[in-house]
């Protein structure tokens, strides 16, 4: 672990720094469509976002959206009401 650290510790400090955009920050410069920004903010693109067979999980049993690891209860349906809202618009 020592060792680890050390290599981390060195590799920061030596390595030039990046860009935001070489990150994965991305500025609302960088899209001239409203639509290309609610694309990439959709719950497909929510890299934290859960499947839906967990969040109906997490639902049934709201006691569990106390534990700290994971999302309220608010967020759990607002996520879920977003996937019915894109399917609905996949159907028509």
């Amino acid at each position: 672990m020592l060792i680890g650290r050390f290599i981390a510790f060195t590799l920061d400090n030596i390595a030039p720094g990046a860009t935001r955009k070489q990150r994965g920050f991305v500025d609302d410069d960088d899209y001239d469509d409203d639509d290309e920004k609610e694309a990439l903010t959709s719950v497909e693109h929510n890299g934290y976002a859960l499947p839906s067979s967990v969040n109906q999980f997490l639902l049934r049993y709201p006691w569990l959206t106390y534990l700290p690891v994971i999302p309220s209860r608010k967020e759990i349906k607002d996520i879920e009401d977003e996937r019915q809202g894109d399917i609905g618009k996949e159907k028509i």
